[in-house]
């Protein structure tokens, strides 16, 4: 059950319609888990403070049972996450942080 959190002090008028699906099948794809159970949520204009300035920022937490424990593996997550982020918001990789998460068993599941 990947949970994604996108914070960025944009208005979602400035924000491509289909961010949430994209990164719904982005996270589907990379880390091999069915996108039926995959949430994603944007908070959008979010007052901000990144690089030293209020300029366009967002955040991105992944959150995640079992995919994150082999950090060998987390590097190659990046630049997919990047390119999708970018391209949707306009905001420069520079200005763009991505948090990759374990999620102890215990700690989440979906409702029956």
């Amino acid at each position: 059950m990947p949970i994604c959190l996108l914070y960025t002090n944009l208005k979602r008028s400035d924000i491509d319609v289909n961010l949430e699906e994209n990164v719904a099948r982005c996270i589907s794809e990379t880390l091999n888990r069915p996108f039926e159970h995959v949430f994603v949520t944007l908070i959008a204009e979010t007052p901000s403070f990144c690089a030293g300035s209020r300029e366009p920022s967002m955040v991105c937490q992944v959150q995640s049972k079992e995919v994150f424990e082999d950090p060998s593996k987390i590097s190659g997550y990046y630049p997919k996450f990047f390119e999708i982020l970018k391209q949707a918001t306009n905001i420069p990789g520079n200005r763009i942080v991505l948090s990759f998460q374990h999620v102890p068993d215990a700690n989440a599941d979906i409702g029956q």
